[in-house]
């Protein structure tokens, strides 16, 4: 008798414990910053903590047994990404990171990175699925600004009047506007991680690596200086500038060069200088 009475204190003790434990985890669940939604087999919610009320303007009771995307998705949520939820659950699977568009209540967006897991009985069925969700808007928004501040950089490289490029230390390209592509007859795309070499120009390759590798050296800009090349049987006059290229710690990371064709007014300097020439010696005569 004793020692049924030690068992079952014990089993009841265990039993507490076990409870307390479960009412712990629902609290820190309940109180953190992610959004945690319950839902059952069939992905219909159950259960939401206050960060999901919180962040979509919807109570527990109003969103019970929906599905979040009968009512988050709007006009710019990306199908692929719903797709992907739905199979998750359809395949009884879990998922992990996949961003997705919301909105709330109000029609406001907001965007979160979202995980699925299954939760199963002690027979291995699942039971319900538990989706935990952080809310990542303001990474997106600045993803989005920094993405629409390099467009705008790309249209200004883009319009001005003059070939620009990038380099890296080893004078492979990183990159040009359109002048300088269409100039390459290549695409911008196509040029990345080619060297001088393999461009029309290979025959000045060397020369031009050279001067990269002593700008790299010296750390020095090479501004305005005029060149004279020859390109398909005709000469070229460029004014070309190369600067060192340099990361936020102020290193040297590769070369960024502009020049522009001044063949004409070149020609014309050369023109005039002869006929000055040509009227010194009449006149000498």
């Amino acid at each position: 008798q004793p020692e049924r009475i030690v068992a079952m204190a014990e089993d009841i003790s265990e039993q507490r414990r076990t409870e307390q434990e479960i009412a712990l985890l629902a609290r820190v669940v309940s109180h953190t910053t992610n959004i945690v939604v319950i839902t059952d087999a069939e992905g219909r919610i159950t259960w939401t903590n206050k960060a999901f009320c919180r962040i979509s303007g919807w109570t527990t009771n109003e969103v019970r047994g929906r599905r979040q995307e009968d009512f988050l998705v709007g006009p710019e949520t990306q199908a692929d990404a719903c797709q992907r939820l739905t199979d998750a659950v359809a395949h009884v699977d879990g998922i992990r990171e996949v961003e997705i568009l919301y909105y709330t209540r109000s029609k406001t967006p907001y965007w979160v990175q979202k995980e699925i897991q299954p939760i199963h009985d002690e027979n291995g069925k699942i039971m319900q699925f538990m989706a935990v969700e952080t809310d990542i808007t303001e990474r997106k928004q600045a993803e989005l600004r920094v993405g629409e501040s390099r467009r705008m950089l790309q249209t200004v490289l883009d319009t001005i009047p003059v070939r620009v490029y990038w380099k890296d230390r080893e004078s492979r390209y990183l990159g040009c506007n359109a002048q300088f592509a269409t100039e390459a007859k290549r695409s911008a795309e196509e040029l990345c991680g080619q060297s001088d070499a393999e461009q029309i120009w290979e025959a000045e390759s060397e020369k031009i690596v050279a001067e990269d590798r002593q700008l790299l050296l010296r750390g020095k800009a090479r501004l305005n200086q005029e060149e004279e090349l020859t390109r398909n049987g005709k000469t070229l006059w460029l004014r070309h500038s190369k600067v060192p290229l340099r990361d936020a710690e102020d290193r040297i990371i590769g070369v960024l060069g502009v020049y522009d064709d001044v063949t004409d007014r070149k020609t014309a300097e050369i023109a005039l200088a002869r006929s000055e020439q040509r009227l010194r010696a009449l006149i000498d005569n």
